[in-house]
């Protein structure tokens, strides 16, 4: 596994202890984050979370993708507050996905 590979499975198990569940992987020139959600845990777990993965990206050189898939406007505005800009929106198979990123 690549030291990238382990600093983000790290990351994830960190989430998880945390009560966040969240999936982020590799692939490509990019971290790619999805189904970020705290089921547990205090307020502000899920921005620590994706903060570790901010910090793995600063120091990789890697930018962070995903996409927004419902709640929208709040979510938007959420990443937003975190560094994470819209870069793109499409329409796939009827879900509307905001497409973000962060660029370290």
């Amino acid at each position: 596994m690549s030291a990238i590979a382990t600093a983000i499975a790290l990351a994830v198990a960190t989430a998880t202890n945390s009560g966040v569940t969240m999936d982020a992987y590799v692939e490509g020139d990019a971290i790619w984050l999805s189904a970020v959600e705290r089921l547990d845990g205090r307020p502000g777990s899920g921005a620590e979370a994706i903060r570790l993965l901010m910090d793995i990206a600063e120091e990789h050189e890697l930018p962070i993708r995903g996409a927004i898939v419902h709640d929208h406007a709040a979510l938007e505005a959420y990443y937003a507050a975190l560094g994470f800009e819209a870069v793109d929106m499409r329409i796939e198979r009827g879900t509307r996905r905001v497409l973000i990123e962060f660029m370290p």
